[in-house]
């Protein structure tokens, strides 16, 4: 799970969770009172606003690559008249 730990006064965590909106990235909302705000991952923490944002870019291209293999499917049936789904 992907966490945000967010600084409701740094202007950083607000971007971090436009970006995470934007790409629609399930993820948890930490609120915390001090510090810059920063990603969590399995006990990873990525800070600095540089690091933070490659690794959105890494993870939005891992979240398109999985969307892709996803698809739609329907069931042709060989009994009746033949319609698709």
């Amino acid at each position: 799970m992907l966490y945000l730990h967010k600084n409701e006064n740094d202007p950083l965590g607000e971007k971090i969770k436009d970006a995470l909106q934007d790409m629609s990235a399930a993820h948890k909302q930490v609120d915390i009172e001090e510090g810059e705000s920063f990603l969590k991952e399995n006990e990873i923490e990525i800070k600095g606003a540089e690091q933070i944002f490659n690794y959105l870019r890494a993870y939005k291209s891992d979240l398109n690559y999985t969307q892709s293999l996803g698809a739609d499917a329907c069931v042709v049936r060989k009994d009746g008249d033949g319609k698709v789904c």
